[in-house]
């Protein structure tokens, strides 16, 4: 049976507040202050980014999320790369689940992002499941499972790993920030580059890890 990753993309494998830079820049925005979110799970407000009035912001991220822009973000962590090449190399398929819309071209520019900077991890675009922004990703984990067993799923937000546990595939919160509350039901990880070790360990219990020492 094939051996599944599955994880999110902004604010684990590419910066979504990076990303947003130029796109800001080009509507006469203030980027000042983006700099402090670079290699941080810190996860702003739509306020916070963009210095507006929340029902402004969500337009903003929509329009971002429909531009070209979306193909030219940066990696998060450096050397992730060279990590997810080892996972490839392990056998495992990576498929990336992302709320950046249902759009095709959002599909395509996404896949175009992380085929530019993962290679042939990302070597088909059928790699990337686009969600809706703002939907559950539960029923396209659940409906992910019916390609082989994923042996987790890899996400910045607890409330996505929720949905992950919902349909019993295994939470692996990728979050960088100081003191953090981890519940008892995910396995936290700080660095994607504890994530090779931490995937075979998962494929060798096959998917019964209850607690790992990462």
């Amino acid at each position: 049976m094939k051996q599944i990753l599955a994880t999110d993309v902004d604010s684990v494998l590419v910066s979504y507040m990076c990303g947003l830079i130029p796109f800001m820049q080009e509507k006469g925005l203030d980027t000042s202050h983006m700099h402090q979110y670079k290699g941080s799970s810190y996860y702003p407000t739509l306020q916070e980014l963009f210095k507006t009035d929340e029902q402004t912001g969500i337009q903003l991220m929509l329009e971002f999320n429909a531009s070209h822009h979306i193909k030219n973000m940066p990696i998060f962590e450096e050397g992730s790369d060279k990590i997810l090449q080892d996972i490839h190399n392990q056998g495992i398929h990576v498929v990336a689940v992302t709320c950046i819309g249902s759009d095709y071209m959002q599909k395509l520019y996404r896949w175009k992002n992380l085929n530019s900077i993962f290679g042939e991890v990302f070597s088909h675009v059928d790699q990337v499941i686009n969600v809706p922004v703002r939907t559950s990703k539960e029923p396209f984990l659940k409906k992910l499972q019916e390609q082989g067993h994923v042996i987790g799923f890899v996400d910045d937000r607890l409330n996505h790993l929720k949905e992950a546990k919902n349909v019993n595939i295994q939470p692996i919160w990728f979050n960088n920030l100081p003191n953090l509350e981890v519940p008892n039901d995910v396995i936290h990880i700080n660095s994607l580059h504890k994530l090779p070790d931490l995937v075979q360990q998962l494929v060798q219990q096959k998917h019964k890890v209850k607690k790992l020492a990462i």
